[in-house]
Order: structure tokens, then C-alpha cells, then sequence
């Protein structure tokens, strides 16, 4: 372990050392973050309520801030702007989050969670149609997801676009001729 450190200290320039050390210590708080989170969800007195709550708004934005120093040093990674999202999503500050995980949409080459990131943050809205874009987007890169594709018919429907809703059906038929979604559309 120590000389793969050795190696990788050695080879590498200042500016990606600091850009590693920020997001790897802002990951580490993410971690613990989702930790209280699940300890959260169990806590039954008011006072550990009280305590996990404060220190998941702590870690949060501690979380924050180190991928913002990380962003600063190379903007072109997609993961700080993934996690910033994922945190201020788990707040339920869902237009906060739409914008940093768009933000990261233009760094990353695999969009498949960044894209269903978007559309279930403006579901959360209750923005359907603002949804269908990244929906539609992230079907045409899966058309196999069909738990997904139904959401996009939910949209579609909400939105009043009963066409394109049957048109997708139509389309998970033909991946899955006994899907029960697609069947009783």
C-alpha cells in the first residue's frame, strides 16, 4: 500500500493531489452522512433525533464544501456536481439539486443516472412535463429499463400527451410482450 502511495503522490501534479484529497474527504463525509441518515430513519426519542439531524446538516455541508474546493480545482469532473445533487436532493431541495446535477450532465459520458436524476427531481415538483425530456433522454439510451419507461408514460400522461404515452407502450411491448405496466396502458 505505502509505495502504490509513494507512486501515486510521486506521479502526480499538486493541482490532481489536492483535486483527489478534496473529493475523496468529501466523500468520506457523504458516507458517514448516509450513515446518520439510515440512523435517522430509526431514531425514536426526540433528543437522537435532535443529534442526527445536526450532524447530518453538519456533514452535509462540510461534504459540500469539499467538492466545491474540488470543482474549483478541475470543474470538468462530473462526481462533485453528482454528490453536491445527491445531498441537497436527500434536503428535498429539488430545483437546487435539478441545477448541479444538470451542471454535470455536460462532464460526464455515461449520463444514465445524472439524466433519471433530473427527471425524478422534477417528479418530485410534481413538474412532470419538465421531467419527460431527461425521461425520454434516458429511454432512448435503455430502452430495456422498463420501470423507467413506464415512469415516462406517467409523465406523459400527467402532461396530458396521451399519444406518446401509448407509443411507449407500445414500445415496452415490444421489449417485453407480458409486461403488466405496458399491458394495462
Amino acid at each position: 500500500r505505502k509505495d502504490c502511495d509513494d507512486l501515486v503522490q510521486n506521479a502526480d501534479s499538486a493541482e490532481v493531489q489536492l483535486w483527489r484529497e478534496f473529493y475523496n474527504a468529501g466523500l468520506v463525509h457523504l458516507t458517514s452522512l448516509q450513515e446518520f441518515s439510515n440512523e435517522l430513519a430509526s431514531a425514536q426519542d426526540s433528543e437522537t433525533v435532535a443529534y442526527y439531524t445536526k450532524t447530518i446538516d453538519a456533514k452535509a455541508d462540510t461534504c459540500m464544501a469539499y467538492m466545491n474546493l474540488a470543482l474549483k480545482i478541475d470543474s470538468t469532473d462530473y462526481r462533485p456536481y453528482f454528490a453536491i445533487g445527491s445531498i441537497l436532493e436527500g434536503q428535498k431541495k429539488y430545483e437546487a439539486a435539478i441545477q448541479w446535477f444538470q451542471k454535470g450532465l455536460d462532464h460526464t459520458d455515461d449520463s444514465s443516472s445524472m439524466l433519471l436524476s433530473v427527471a425524478y427531481n422534477y417528479v418530485n415538483l410534481d413538474k412532470y412535463c419538465e421531467g419527460i425530456p431527461y425521461f425520454e433522454h434516458y429511454f432512448r439510451l435503455n430502452p430495456t429499463d422498463l420501470p423507467n419507461a413506464n415512469n415516462l408514460t406517467i409523465c406523459y400522461i400527467r402532461c396530458e400527451k396521451y399519444d406518446e404515452a401509448v407509443a411507449t407502450y407500445r414500445k415496452m411491448l415490444a421489449v417485453d410482450s407480458t409486461h403488466p405496466d405496458a399491458l394495462l396502458g
